[in-house]
């Protein structure tokens, strides 16, 4: 590698100008900025820094120049320099931008939320700003993604990211290199990450470029802090479910970072906690894949003790100017112990949660140059136990992966990288000896299956014209449980009209071999599990098409956006429907259904970027449709996910010390399956055999959902050394009723039905402190 930049170097020689590299940091923290948007406006030059916050600006006439760098949540900076004179590599300090402000009028480039980044397919959200957005009593990074175009926010039961039609499993969620199987907490109400341990957050909704794979919808990838290299910092708060804190210990080329959070619910009890727990409790029974539900049969005055954790360490050291070595940890569980009094006495014991590390060394072999070398290992496992009826799931991924960065001239940088991916399931179902539990077919189930998948990629990334921008890239990946090759080629095309329109696209192939699958016939533990793909269970497929334009002045954004999605392998898991194919003989395997599916919308997104007043306001228009030979007749049918009308908007106001936020959420209904009749035949022996008759797949609709929540947070400057914030939130001020699924009680006639509603007014507070 050291002869190639030799050679890179060599050829920058033979042209005028001279490249210009440097590192952008918090002026605070000295933490490096990855993807901040460095450019020279007046020559048209412009790059993002990467993973360790480099950037490189090749050809820079000789002469005085203005060097713009911007990262959201920061103030931009202009920075004066001369080619002939400036020092490399440059320091770039930026300041990030205080949640609250001294006065109503700031300078351009400050409050930034959101940041739709000239890549065609990367969205990026401020941390900072993510800290003042109303919340269901924790600060959630996924649940603020929620609030982007594209993504659902009309389920106040997940944070899960359903993202332009898709599903939470198919969304590769990358932190820190590692891949997190596991991203909720409180059966899904809050996301698994701290917010105070994450630096950056970038989206990658759909026609995501070839670097990464694994996944048919989306990828979000987080990059945890690092700390504070010369100075100790610490900060914590406290509300009302759980409690959390974290410090920064400077190495002086290194630091060391700890963050922690944990719920005291199974010492005090809030009638925060009671109201979640008891509405997280009412759907812990899962519905099937018609959106049907049952009865739980549930024990009443069932006593719960739960708690939840997780914990992030990161270590970072700098051996020379060109190195990084970062080793992180994440891990985080949910544990529930509930007991039942009297004649139904028994400990149930439920546990989930995803334990993760990474090692990686960052290299700069040239200003041009760069090379990052990540080694991963994560582990996901949920486990439920009633009375010995014992269900389990776990899921390894051992993962190594490179990937290298060459910026051949300004308008040209190729990337490649290798990655290498071992991954074990195991789903476990243990009925007792004599339990008088009834499944879907006979005894014990147990699948165990280990696979090793193989990936290459190659890109370029073209800047043809000052207009046009072209990247092509493809993916090859090796599966050894199918014994086969598969190409995932890629491409994204933007073409600047003028100084503030542009018009973009982007297309794409991609593979998934790991699914997770929703399990009807559980009795206690988990709601789904994971499953890898083999000759049994086929892989899904994904073809993604989007087109669209944005207009950009300098403190607004207006952006557009079709997208069109084919799937392939699309699994439904049907109880029902097993028993009415196979009959009683029905095995396990008998539940799964295959077919192709569709994914189509469009989105507009209108955002005011700067000042004291920020937000954005996004409409969706979207369809998910699945075709399943077997399921439906065999007609086209609604995703349970599908939602035609989505509309959303966000608003942050500081005013000097004070922060008031507020979010709506507009969402017409989601489709379910319903009995619409039922009646009894007398046979010919006097028997008596009663039927229902439902309606076609997902043919009806819940009633429109509707939301709005606000938030206010007030800051305190103690010492120079220490500041405190107190906030409060309110989720659903308006206590207006949303319908979350209804049950049917086919034992009665007519059949009963029972609305089941998301949650009502819930108010929270938080006390948050820092030290620096």
């Amino acid at each position: 590698m050291l002869g190639l930049g030799a050679v890179v170097a060599a050829s920058a020689g033979a042209q005028e100008g001279r490249t210009i590299d440097g590192v952008v940091r918090d002026s605070a923290s000295g933490e490096t900025l990855p993807s901040a948007a460095v450019s020279i406006p007046a020559l048209g030059l412009a790059t993002r820094t990467n993973i360790d916050g480099r950037f490189v600006l090749v050809h820079v006439p000789y002469g005085p120049h203005i060097l713009r760098v911007h990262y959201i949540g920061y103030g931009s900076r202009d920075i004066p320099f001369d080619t002939r004179l400036v020092q490399r590599p440059m320091m770039v300090r930026l300041t990030r931008t205080p949640a609250h402000l001294e006065r109503v009028a700031v300078t351009g480039g400050a409050k930034q939320a959101l940041d739709v980044t000239s890549d065609v397919e990367a969205i990026a959200i401020s941390t900072q700003q993510i800290a003042t957005m109303p919340s269901v009593g924790e600060v959630d990074v996924f649940r603020s993604l929620q609030m982007l175009p594209g993504i659902s926010a009309t389920s106040d039961a997940t944070s899960g990211l359903y993202v332009r039609g898709g599903t939470p499993d198919q969304n590769l969620v990358l932190f820190d290199g590692m891949t997190v199987y596991q991203v909720d907490h409180f059966y899904g109400i809050f996301s698994a990450f701290n917010a105070d341990a994450v630096k950056d957050v970038r989206l990658f909704p759909g026609a995501y470029p070839a670097e990464y794979g694994g996944r048919v919808s989306s990828v979000v990838d987080l990059t945890g802090k690092s700390g504070d290299e010369h100075h100790l910092r610490a900060s914590g708060g406290v509300g009302l479910l759980s409690a959390r804190g974290e410090a920064e210990i400077p190495l002086g080329r290194g630091s060391i970072l700890v963050a922690g959070r944990r719920s005291y619910s199974d010492i005090i009890q809030s009638s925060l906690f009671e109201k979640l727990f008891n509405f997280a409790s009412s759907g812990s029974t899962p519905g099937s894949s018609d959106g049907m539900r049952v009865s739980s049969g549930k024990p009443v005055n069932v006593q719960p003790s739960y708690y939840f954790y997780d914990l992030d360490g990161k270590g970072s050291y700098r051996p020379t100017d060109r190195d990084l070595l970062a080793v992180s940890y994440y891990g985080g569980e949910d544990h529930l112990l509930e007991s039942a009094p009297g004649a139904l006495a028994g400990n149930n014991l439920t546990h989930w949660g995803n334990q993760g590390a990474s090692v990686r060394w960052f290299r700069q072999w040239d200003p041009r140059l760069s090379s990052n070398l990540i080694a991963s290992t994560s582990h996901y496992v949920s486990r439920g136990d009633q009375g010995g009826l014992v269900e389990s799931n776990a899921v390894d991924d051992n993962t190594l992966r490179l990937d290298n960065a060459l910026q051949l001239t300004q308008r040209d940088k190729v990337s490649a990288g290798l990655w290498l991916t071992g991954n074990r399931s195991a789903y476990d179902f243990t009925v007792p000896t004599g339990g008088g539990v009834v499944i879907l077919g006979s005894g014990d189930i147990h699948l165990h299956t280990s696979a090793r998948l193989a990936a290459g990629y190659l890109q370029n990334d073209w800047t043809l014209t000052d207009a046009l921008r072209l990247t092509v890239g493809v993916r090859a990946v090796h599966y050894d449980l199918l014994s086969a090759w598969y190409g995932e080629p890629r491409a994204s095309i933007t073409y600047r009209l003028a100084s503030e329109w542009k018009l973009k696209a982007a297309w794409g192939r991609y593979d998934q071999f790991v699914n997770r699958v929703e399990n009807e016939n559980i009795a206690t533990g988990s709601r789904d599990f994971w499953l890898l793909a083999d000759r049994g269970h086929p892989m899904t497929r994904a073809e993604h098409r989007l087109v669209g334009v944005s207009f950009d002045p300098a403190n607004y954004l207006i952006n557009v956006e079709a997208y069109d999605k084919i799937l392939g392998g699309v699994a439904v898991v049907s109880r029902r429907a097993a028993l009415e194919i196979a009959g009683p003989s029905a095995t396990q395997n008998d539940e799964f259904f295959y077919g192709n599916g569709r994914e189509q919308g469009i989105e507009l997104l209108l955002q005011r970027k700067f000042g004291a007043f920020t937000g954005w306001i996004s409409y969706t228009l979207a369809q998910a449709m699945y075709t399943i030979p077997r399921i439906n007749g065999g007609m086209p049918f609604p995703a349970d996910q599908d939602q035609k009308h989505e509309v959303k908007a966000v608003g942050s106001y500081a005013l000097g010390p004070w922060t008031f936020s507020s979010t709506w959420v507009y969402g017409s209904g989601h489709p379910y399956t319903a009995p619409e009749s039922d009646y009894s035949i007398t046979l010919l022996n006097g028997a008596v055999d009663d039927y229902i008759h439902l309606s076609g797949k997902n043919a009806e609709r819940l009633p429109s959902y509707q939301r709005l929540d606000v938030a206010v947070f007030r800051t305190f400057r103690g010492a120079s050394w220490f500041d405190w914030q107190i906030g409060a939130s309110i989720f659903n001020v308006s206590n207006h009723t949303n319908l979350w699924y209804r049950t049917f009680d086919v034992t009665k006639h007519p059949v009963g039905i029972t609305d089941v509603n998301n949650l009502g007014f819930t108010p929270s507070i938080d006390l948050s402190f820092s030290i620096k």
